[in-house]
């Protein structure tokens, strides 16, 4: 019994899966949107392409606040909005009802004044890497 313990004592440990390169997540940090429901992200517009039953769980029950992470780190973070809204929201917005059925946009300062470039946390060049090494980037 004693040489099994040693061999497994030895074996190398199993390595991690590494983190998704792109996901979406509420503000508790459960998963949205992750890599395999992005088909495309239009870094023009901040547009993902996304499969229609990942926008459906958007839909129903939308939470307040969205986190994007990539790699496993938080790139920024945002809120959902309605577009029927009458207030202006700061900072990234995704607004609901307000795209196609399998689009999100990532809209920045929602009623509000355009962002300057360096205010404007969508375009973090490491969201641009992440989503180019992906393919996903348009």
């Amino acid at each position: 019994m004693f040489p099994l313990a040693v061999a497994l004592s030895l074996a190398a440990p199993v390595p991690k899966a590494p983190p998704p390169a792109f996901e979406l997540r509420d503000g508790s940090g459960t998963v949205l949107i992750s890599t395999t429901d992005l088909t495309a992200y239009d870094w023009a517009t901040h547009t993902l392409t996304v499969s229609v039953a990942a926008k459906e769980k958007l839909a129903n029950d939308p939470p307040a606040e969205f986190v994007l992470m990539i790699h496993g780190r938080e790139a920024y973070r945002g809120k959902f909005w309605r577009a029927t809204a009458d207030e202006p929201c700061p900072g990234p917005v995704i607004l609901l009802g307000d795209t196609p059925a399998g689009e999100i946009r990532i809209d920045f300062n929602y009623g509000g004044p355009d962002p300057t470039e360096k205010d404007d946390v969508r375009r973090n060049a490491a969201v641009r890497e992440a989503l180019e090494r992906a393919g996903k980037l348009k």
